[in-house]
């Protein structure tokens, strides 16, 4: 499980996803993974931040609001800008596969991890 760096909300603060948080989303947003990261709505974005983010206590959803109104208000930030904090952060958990793991974090990978990932594409051809 990696901690993505994600200064939006509190200097120093780091976002990340286990199997307990992915599974919270999934039920919060309504949709399975797969489906929520292809299609993160403003809603969704907001809900992926209130629990990648608990770790700092609950903040209310006005929080999270209000903050990314400011920083598009200022020009700090675009869409992309918050949506890939969350994208890595999910890849980051592992949830992904090894293939996406390493494309998200390619500095990461070993000679032994490219034989894993084969072995990964192998298996799932034949499935």
């Amino acid at each position: 499980m990696k901690q993505i760096k994600c200064d939006f909300f509190g200097k120093g603060e780091r976002l990340y996803f286990n199997i307990q948080r992915l599974a919270e989303f999934e039920s919060a947003v309504g949709k399975p993974i797969y489906n929520a990261i292809q299609q993160l709505s403003l809603s969704d974005i907001i809900t992926a931040y209130e629990i990648g983010l608990r770790q700092y206590g609950r903040r209310s959803v006005q929080f999270y609001s209000d903050r990314l109104q400011e920083l598009f208000d200022n020009g700090e930030v675009e869409l992309q800008d918050i949506i890939m904090p969350i994208m890595k952060a999910i890849t980051g958990s592992g949830i992904l596969g090894k293939k996406a793991y390493f494309m998200a974090f390619p500095e990461e990978k070993t000679p032994e991890d490219d034989a894993e990932i084969e072995a990964e594409e192998d298996e799932a051809v034949k499935n």
